[in-house]
């Protein structure tokens, strides 16, 4: 006797995603609650339609959130590759430098670049 798949999503419910697209987000969470759904759930099933050979190539289906920038509007940096950076700078060895990456996140790029500038000033 075999089972019967539940299906999650009706064909209407599929129209509407797809009408909706693109999406971000915030109309994920608009549709979850007119749908009675899990936003990351809508994103799932939209991820997986934009795969689905019959659909593909009609629009672009999810904007993915933006990429994180820091308070003052640069990229975000890992104090552990600020660390790196030094060492490179330094000619040292990334693992002696390892207990810096505790210091503060402003000390380390200043350290960075006055050594930066230290660097320039001799190649001339």
């Amino acid at each position: 006797m075999p089972t019967e798949k539940k299906v999650n999503y009706t064909p209407e419910m599929e129209s509407t995603l797809l009408a909706a697209t693109p999406f971000d987000f915030e109309t994920a969470k608009v549709l979850a609650s007119k749908m009675r759904k899990n936003p990351r759930s809508i994103v799932a099933k939209i991820k997986r339609m934009e795969n689905d050979e019959s659909v593909k190539g009609e629009r672009p289906f999810y904007k993915s959130q933006p990429e994180y920038v820091s308070k003052t509007g640069n990229a975000v940096e890992k104090k552990s590759d600020i660390v790196a950076e030094i060492a490179i700078l330094v000619g040292a060895v990334s693992d002696s430098l390892k207990g810096l990456e505790k210091a503060p996140k402003s000390a380390l790029v200043a350290l960075r670049d006055s050594v930066t500038v230290g660097a320039d000033s001799s190649d001339s």
